[in-house]
C-alpha cells in the first residue's frame, strides 16, 4: 500500500511544480507593474489610433466607434460566471484578463467591482457601479443572496426549518413529506437527497416548495460560511410547552443576520400544557411581534402528530414566497450550491446540487469548487431519473471527478477542456473565505468597513449583558460595532460557522474553545478568542475598531507520525512512508524533522496519501504516504511533527 502511495506521490510532487499560487479573491490585486503596463499599451495604442486621424475617447484611451463601449451595469461583487454572463461573453476570455492583471480567481469565486471595471474596460465595457436600493445591502458583505431575477420566470421557495433540540423539527419535517405520499404522490419519497420538494393547492394552482432536509440551523449557517446562501424562508419552530430556548436565539440571529424571512411555527399544539400565548410573548421580547398583536412576523400554531395547522404553515409560506415576488431565468446557464456529495458504489462521487437559476441538463459540464464533472445521471428527491431540473430544484447528479465540499458552489462551462483549464489556472479556493481580525482590522483602518461584526460568548447572563452594554456603548468615527449574536457556555462550531459567514469575530470571556472548534476556526478564517480579564476583551474591540489590532502568528502542533521507510530523496521533495502516533496527519502542513529528541529542520508537506487517495487529514494508528519538502535528509526512525500556523491576538489568554 505504500508503494502505491509513493507512486501517486512522486506523480502529485512533479504537478505540484506547475501549480499557480492563488490571489485572495476577497480583495484581487493587481499589481503596480501589471498597471503600469496596461497604461503604456493603452498609451501606445492612443498614439498609433491618432496617426490613423480615429478619434480616441478622453477618459479611457479607447477609439469611440459604434457600438464601442457597451455600458454594463455591475454590483458590488459578483461570481466570475455572473460577471461573464453579465458581459455576455466567454467565461475563459474573462478568467483570461483576470490572469492578465495578477488575479488568479475561478468560475465559482467573487470579485469586486473595481476588478470587474478593469476588466470590463479592457473588453469594451464601460462599466458602472449598479443602483443600491437597499442600504442593508452596503453591509451586506458576507455571503451570496439567494437568486432573484427581475423579470425571470417564478420559481419554487426554499425553506429551511430551524429551531431548539426536540422542538418537533424533524417531525414537521417528517410529517410534511408522509402527507405527500397519503395524498397519492407518484412514487413517494424514496431516499435522502438533502432536499425534497412538496405541492400545494394555493388560491386554486398547485405549488412547489423546496425543503433542504437537513433541519436546523448548522447546515443553514454551514452554507452560509462557505459563501452561498440558499434559503429564502426559515421556518422557526418553538414548542407550545418549552417556550424559547438558547438555540431557538441562536436561530433567530441566524436568521436576522442573514436577512431572510421568518415564520414561527408553535409545534406540540396536541401536548398537555401547550401555551401558544406565553411563546408568542417571547417572540415579541425578541423583536418577533406576531401579526395578530399588530406586528408583522406569521405565527402558526401546528401538530405534527395530528396534522392541525400544517396545511395552513405552507399556505403561509406560499404566501410569503408570493410577497417575495421570487424568480429566476430557466433558460440561462445553470448555477448553484452542492448541499450534499459521498462517494457511491457503481456511480463514484456524487453530490446533491440546488440549482439556484438556469436549467441543469444531461451531458452539462459544470465545474464544483475545485473539481468538474460532465453530468453523466440526475436522480431527484424520488429516486427517479430525470434529464433536466429547473431552479429551486435539488438533485443529486453522477459524473463528477471527485467529490465536491458542502457548500461549493457550481457553474457551467462548454467543455471539460474549458473546466480543466479554469481549475488549472485557478488553483484551490480555499483562502477565499479567509477573513481574520487583522483583516477586518485593516479595512477599518482602509475605511472599507463601517460595521465591526462580534459573536459574543460568556460563562454567565449577568458577564453577557455587561459586555453587551460595554460594547454597545464602543464607536469611532464611520465604523460601530455589531453584536450579531451572544450567548452562554463554551464556542460551539455554529457560532464560528456564523463568524464566518458574516466576516464576524468570536469573543468569548471565562468561557473555553475546544481544540476541534480552534481547527474548525483556522479551517474557516475566523478568528476566535478567549479572555479571563474582562478590560482586557473591551480593549481588543477598542483596538479592531481603531484599526490597530496586533496579532502575531503561531505554530500549533496537530500530530506526529514515525517514519517507517524513505522511498526517495530529491531536491524538490521527499518521499515516505510511516505510521501516525500522535493526533493528526494534514496535508500542506508545517512539519519539523525530530531524531533523538533533537529538532533538525522544518519543512512543509507537499501530499498525503492514504492507499492511492490522496487526503487531507488522517487519524492516530494510521499507515500512510507523504510528499515533503525538508532540506535535511528524513531517516527511517525519524519523527515528523505536524503543525498549523495561527494568528493570535496579543492580548488574547489562551
Amino acid at each position: 500500500m505504500l508503494w502505491t502511495a509513493t507512486l501517486v506521490c512522486l506523480i502529485h510532487t512533479n504537478l505540484i511544480q506547475y501549480e499557480i499560487p492563488m490571489a485572495k479573491a476577497r480583495k484581487p490585486f493587481v499589481s503596480r507593474k501589471k498597471r503600469k503596463e496596461i497604461d503604456a499599451a493603452r498609451a501606445k495604442r492612443e498614439t498609433f489610433l491618432i496617426e490613423q486621424g480615429r478619434k480616441v475617447s478622453e477618459d479611457n484611451n479607447r477609439p469611440v466607434v459604434e457600438g464601442d463601449k457597451q455600458p454594463v451595469a455591475l454590483p458590488l461583487t459578483a461570481t466570475v460566471g455572473e460577471f461573464a454572463e453579465l458581459l455576455q461573453v466567454p467565461v475563459v476570455r474573462v478568467i483570461s484578463q483576470l490572469v492578465k492583471n495578477g488575479v488568479m480567481a475561478s468560475v465559482t469565486q467573487r470579485v469586486d467591482y473595481d476588478t470587474m471595471a478593469i476588466v470590463a474596460d479592457e473588453l469594451v465595457f464601460a462599466a458602472e457601479l449598479k443602483e443600491i436600493e437597499d442600504e442593508d445591502e452596503m453591509d451586506a458583505v458576507s455571503t451570496v443572496a439567494p437568486i432573484n431575477i427581475e423579470g425571470g420566470d417564478v420559481r419554487p421557495a426554499i425553506v429551511t426549518i430551524m429551531g431548539h433540540v426536540d422542538h418537533g423539527k424533524t417531525t414537521l419535517l417528517d410529517y410534511i413529506r408522509k402527507s405527500q405520499v397519503a395524498a397519492g404522490e407518484h412514487g413517494g419519497i424514496t431516499q435522502h437527497i438533502g432536499a425534497y420538494q412538496t405541492e400545494i393547492m394555493y388560491e386554486g394552482q398547485p405549488r412547489t416548495i423546496t425543503f433542504l432536509d437537513t433541519p436546523g440551523h448548522e447546515a443553514f449557517t454551514a452554507l452560509r460560511s462557505h459563501g452561498a446562501q440558499v434559503t429564502d424562508i426559515v421556518v422557526l419552530v418553538v414548542a407550545s410547552d418549552d417556550g424559547i430556548k438558547p438555540q431557538t436565539i441562536e436561530a433567530i440571529n441566524h436568521a436576522k443576520q442573514a436577512g431572510v424571512s421568518l415564520l414561527v411555527a408553535i409545534t406540540k399544539m396536541d401536548v398537555p400544557g401547550a401555551n401558544p400565548d406565553r411563546v408568542k410573548q417571547q417572540l415579541v421580547e425578541h423583536g418577533l411581534v406576531p401579526e395578530e398583536w399588530g406586528g408583522s412576523t406569521i405565527v402558526a400554531p401546528v401538530s405534527a402528530v395530528t396534522g392541525e395547522g400544517v396545511s395552513a404553515l405552507l399556505e403561509y409560506i406560499a404566501l410569503t414566497g408570493d410577497l417575495k415576488d421570487l424568480r429566476a431565468d430557466p433558460k440561462a446557464t445553470p448555477q448553484g450550491v452542492v448541499i450534499e456529495s459521498h462517494q457511491e458504489i457503481g456511480l463514484g462521487p456524487v453530490a446533491t446540487l440546488l440549482i439556484q437559476n438556469g436549467t441543469l441538463r444531461i451531458s452539462d459540464v459544470i465545474v464544483l469548487g475545485d473539481t468538474y464533472g460532465k453530468i453523466r445521471s440526475m436522480t431527484n428527491y424520488r429516486g427517479e431519473r430525470i434529464r433536466v431540473a429547473g431552479p429551486s430544484t435539488p438533485v443529486k447528479v453522477a459524473g463528477i471527478e471527485a467529490i465536491p465540499s458542502f457548500g461549493d458552489s457550481f457553474a457551467y462551462v462548454k467543455s471539460e477542456h474549458e473546466a480543466k483549464e479554469l481549475l488549472k489556472n485557478t488553483g484551490s479556493s480555499d483562502a477565499n473565505h479567509r477573513r481574520t481580525i487583522s483583516d477586518i482590522s485593516q479595512a477599518i483602518a482602509e475605511g472599507r468597513a463601517n460595521t465591526f461584526n462580534i459573536v459574543l460568548k460568556a460563562d454567565a447572563q449577568g458577564s453577557l449583558e455587561a459586555l453587551r452594554a460595554s460594547i454597545n456603548k464602543m464607536h469611532e468615527p464611520g465604523v460601530r460595532p455589531v453584536i450579531i449574536h451572544g450567548g452562554i457556555g463554551d464556542v460551539s462550531l455554529t457560532d464560528i460557522q456564523l463568524a464566518a459567514a458574516s466576516h464576524a469575530v468570536v469573543f468569548a470571556f471565562q468561557v473555553d474553545i475546544p481544540t476541534p472548534i480552534k481547527k474548525s476556526a483556522h479551517n474557516l478564517g475566523v478568528t476566535a478568542a478567549t479572555y479571563k480579564i474582562i478590560y482586557d476583551l473591551l480593549d481588543q474591540i477598542a483596538l479592531t475598531l481603531k484599526g490597530l489590532v496586533e496579532v502575531k502568528k503561531v505554530k500549533s502542533e496537530r500530530g506526529r507520525l514515525k517514519v517507517k521507510k524513505v522511498f526517495r530523496t530529491s531536491k524538490e521533495a521527499q518521499i515516505i512512508g510511516g505510521e501516525i502516533s500522535q493526533g493528526v496527519a494534514l496535508n500542506k502542513a508545517f512539519v519539523t524533522l525530530v531524531r533523538e529528541g533533537e529538532a533538525l529542520g522544518e519543512g512543509k508537506v507537499i501530499s498525503l496519501q492514504k492507499g492511492p487517495e490522496q487526503v487531507d487529514e488522517l487519524d492516530a494508528g494510521q499507515e500512510c504516504g507523504l510528499s515533503v519538502q525538508l532540506t535535511t535528509k528524513i531517516q527511517a526512525g525519524d519523527v515528523l511533527i505536524f503543525a498549523i500556523e495561527e494568528e493570535v491576538i496579543a492580548a488574547e489568554v489562551s
